[in-house]
C-alpha cells in the first residue's frame, strides 16, 4: 500500500484540478455558443441611475455652457496660495504653441503638442486652458493637487516650472483640459 497510497496522494490532486479545467472547458464552450447568436451593437445605449446621472453631469457636464471649472480652477490658485498671473481658454490647443511652430505642423512636435494630443476622446469636447501662475515649489505642488481635487474634471496634460529657490516664487504655466460631453444621445430632452 506503500508506493500505491503514495502515487495515489500525488496524482489526485493533479486528476482533480484537470477535471475542474474540463468542467470550465465545457462551461466557455457553452456560452461561446449561446452568445455567438447574439448580436451586440456598437451603440447600445445605457442609461444611468437617477442617483447617479447628477453627480456625473457635475463631473462632466453634458453641454459646454458650465464654465464652473473657471471658479474651481480661481478657488485651487487661492488654496494654494499660488498667484494668478494670466488665464486663457481655447478652443483648440493649436492657439497655445507659437506662431512658428503651430505652422510648421507636425514637424516639430513639442511636449505640449503630444500632451495635448494624448487628450482626443471620441465622447468628449475638450476645453483648454492656459494657466500661468507665480508659486513657489510647495504652493506649486499644492496647487497641481488642488487643481485634480474639484467637482469638475480638470485634467493636468503638461506643466512648466522650474525654480531656482524654494522660497522665492518663480513663473510657471499649466495646461489644463476641462471637458463636457458631446454625445447628443445625452442631451437633455433627447
Amino acid at each position: 500500500m506503500g508506493i500505491v497510497g503514495l502515487v495515489y496522494f500525488l496524482l489526485r490532486p493533479l486528476y482533480l484540478h484537470y477535471q475542474l479545467l474540463q468542467h470550465e472547458y465545457s462551461a466557455l464552450v457553452g456560452n461561446s455558443k449561446r452568445y455567438s447568436k447574439t448580436e451586440i451593437s456598437d451603440s447600445v445605449y445605457y442609461a444611468l441611475p437617477d442617483v447617479e446621472s447628477p453627480a456625473l453631469e457635475k463631473r462632466i457636464p453634458v453641454d459646454g455652457n458650465h464654465p464652473e471649472f473657471v471658479v474651481q480652477i480661481d478657488q485651487a490658485v487661492r488654496n494654494s496660495k499660488a498667484t494668478l498671473v494670466k488665464m486663457q481658454l481655447a478652443e483648440t490647443y493649436d492657439s497655445f504653441l507659437p506662431a512658428d511652430q503651430a505652422k510648421a505642423g507636425k514637424s516639430q512636435t513639442s511636449d505640449l503638442q503630444t500632451g495635448m494630443e494624448n487628450e482626443k476622446n471620441p465622447f468628449l469636447q475638450p476645453v483648454w486652458i492656459r494657466l500661468e501662475v507665480a508659486a513657489t515649489k510647495e504652493e506649486w505642488i499644492r496647487l497641481i493637487d488642488e487643481l485634480q481635487k474639484g467637482d469638475r474634471l480638470i485634467s493636468v496634460t503638461v506643466w512648466k516650472y522650474q525654480w531656482t529657490d524654494e522660497k522665492k516664487p518663480a513663473t510657471g504655466t499649466i495646461y489644463l483640459t476641462a471637458y463636457y460631453y458631446q454625445d447628443s444621445r445625452l442631451k437633455k430632452g433627447k
